[in-house]
């Protein structure tokens, strides 16, 4: 076979061509599951989940989504063609309009009276 340059492709060097989280998808899976599912079990503001283990004040649990939220968005982009990584950046900035009333509660004053 030969290459648009006239070359014959070079052979036993396929990872050469991978870039980014494809380079070490173990690691990318172990760091995504500490993330996303590991800090919320752990880490939870009490009144707003059902089980607490760690409490910790309503900005902390901002700042856990908020971090969730930019993880997924810069992992899609290197990691998913664009028509993938699209939706997953919209959902993103839906879900700040929707956890809107989350915040303000969470920030409130009024959460610790009830």
């Amino acid at each position: 076979m030969i290459s648009i340059a006239g070359k014959a492709p070079r052979r036993g060097t396929p990872e050469r061509n991978i870039k980014g989280p494809a380079r070490a998808p173990g690691l990318l899976a172990v760091l995504s599951v500490l993330v996303l599912v590991g800090l919320p079990t752990v880490f939870a503001t009490p009144g707003d989940t059902a089980h607490v283990i760690v409490a910790v004040p309503g900005w902390a649990t901002i700042l856990l989504v908020l971090l969730q939220l930019v993880a997924a968005v810069v992992a899609s982009w290197p990691a998913r063609p664009a028509w993938a990584a699209v939706p997953v950046t919209l959902l993103a900035a839906a879900t700040l309009v929707t956890e809107r009333p989350r915040r303000r509660w969470l920030v409130s004053t009024d959460r610790l009276a009830r």
